[in-house]
């Protein structure tokens, strides 16, 4: 369980320090960034509670599939813009 918080923590970190990136990159304004960082939070929210469902019927086991997920959908924006390239 402390290794899945490791691996959050690293995550979100490595993410926040490339947020100035991304908005270059994505072309928007600061308001715009802040929505989309928004959007982040509520779908925290959203999932917080069947991820936690999940792990208490699951265990362990459900924690890294839930962090598998959530890598490939971090990934994925990424390949993305790289084939409008």
């Amino acid at each position: 369980m402390l290794l899945g918080f490791a691996v959050f923590g690293v995550f979100w970190g490595a993410w926040g320090a490339l947020i100035p990136e991304v908005q270059r990159r994505a072309g928007v304004d600061d308001g715009e960034l802040g929505i989309a960082v928004l959007m982040i939070g509520l779908g925290a929210l959203c999932s917080m509670r069947p991820a936690g469902a999940a792990v208490d019927r699951s265990g362990r086991s459900a924690v890294a599939v839930l962090l598998l997920l959530m890598a490939v959908a971090a990934v994925l924006p990424v390949r993305r813009a790289a084939h409008r390239r």
